[in-house]
Formats: C-alpha cells, structure tokens, sequence
C-alpha cells in the first residue's frame, strides 16, 4: 500500500520487536521509500509485561550485534542494560531497545523517531502539484 499511496501513507514499528516479525522490519529497512514513512510507536504497555521481554531472542537472532564483529561479550551488555531499563522504566527501555536493534549492522534511521509532523512537512515539499 505504500507504493501506492506514496503521500499519505505512514507505518509504526511498535509491535515488530516483540512479535519475532524481525524478517518484516529488515524487508521495510531495506526500502528507503518504505523506510523513510516508519515511525515509532510504543505499543504501552508490552514493554510492561515481563512474559513479553524480547531480549534474549533478539540476542540469539544477532540484533544486538555490530555487522562483521563476533564480540558477543559486547551484544550480551547491550541485552542487559536494556533489561536494566526495563527494570525502571519500560517506556524508556522500548524506544532505547529500538535505537539497539542492529539489522545486519544497520540501525534504523534516526527519523524514524522523529515526529510525525517533520515527516509531513519533508514530504509535503516533495510532494507533485497537482492542477486544481
């Protein structure tokens, strides 16, 4: 549907690091059009409920890792201190583990976690005239 509605169409990840969707978010990353319209979203309150914690599958999966490093050391950290997070302030502890996630070395961009409103002013400059 983004393709289609290239101007009015926007998406969130709140959700995708605690369903295991982790192959969804690497296919939206891997198109900037798409990627360029995500944007952040808390889901509240999974991050709340510890049955939900998604650290330890996001660490076995490799997205706490840096691409062409083995130092799992360093990914194992990056786990607990968002665990630390979680402990004191689970809203906190959602926006920093998706800051982490690392997809084959990327993070995601850092509008992603812009407001809305800056991505509709980028896009309304962009935007085609159209004949009225």
């Amino acid at each position: 549907m983004m393709k289609r509605y290239p101007w009015n169409l926007f998406g969130e990840i709140s959700a995708i690091p605690y369903l295991g969707t982790h192959s969804l978010l690497e296919s939206l990353m891997a198109d900037p059009e798409i990627c360029g319209r995500l944007v952040n979203g808390s889901d509240y309150s999974a991050p709340a409920i510890p049955a939900i914690d998604p650290t330890e599958r996001l660490l076995c999966a490799g997205y706490f890792s840096d691409e062409g490093t083995r130092d799992k050391q360093l990914a194992r950290k990056r786990m607990n201190a968002l665990r630390e997070i979680r402990r004191y302030n689970p809203l906190l502890f959602d926006f920093v583990l998706k800051r982490t996630l690392r997809l084959k070395g990327r993070k995601l961009p850092r509008f992603v976690f812009q407001g809305i409103s800056s991505k509709l002013k980028l896009i309304e400059g962009a935007k085609p005239r159209t004949s009225r």
